[in-house]
């Protein structure tokens, strides 16, 4: 659906809670502003838009069962992944939303999740170990 369908069906549905941004360059701002991460896909790799949630300290919710949103986010603990399903999907959403303690909760997890499991330096050191264990097997 084009933004055009969207913005048309958005004015037409008196849906208040929705704003189209078009293409933003300050997402750091954007999910800083928001309550829960939100991914509704089929399947994903490792997904930026997971990450940068939880790096935020937001829980997140993601419809990818198959890809690695499994490897990233802690079922129960981070946020959760769902199947691709609206009523499933706002069940959790509201649930979320109106259990606040649990939100900042998940939310400070996944943050420290992201941290420890996949940050930058931590992808740094763990290529330095294959790199190493690849020059130790070469050498013997």
């Amino acid at each position: 659906m084009d933004e055009q369908l969207r913005a048309e069906r958005i004015e037409k549905e008196k849906i208040a809670n929705v704003i189209l941004t078009g293409k933003k360059e300050d997402v750091e701002r954007i999910i800083a502003a928001s309550d829960v991460g939100l991914l509704c896909t089929y399947c994903e790799g490792i997904s930026n838009s997971i990450i940068e949630s939880m790096a935020l300290s937001k829980p997140v919710i993601s419809t990818d069962l198959i890809g690695g949103s499994k490897e990233i986010i802690l079922e129960g603990e981070t946020g959760y992944c769902t199947e691709r399903n609206i009523e499933n999907n706002v069940e959790k959403i509201n649930y979320l939303l109106n259990n606040r303690e649990l939100r900042i909760s998940m939310g400070i997890k996944g943050k420290e999740r992201i941290n420890t499991s996949f940050s930058i330096e931590r992808m740094g050191k763990d290529y330095e170990i294959v790199y190493q264990e690849a020059y130790t097997q070469k050498v013997q």
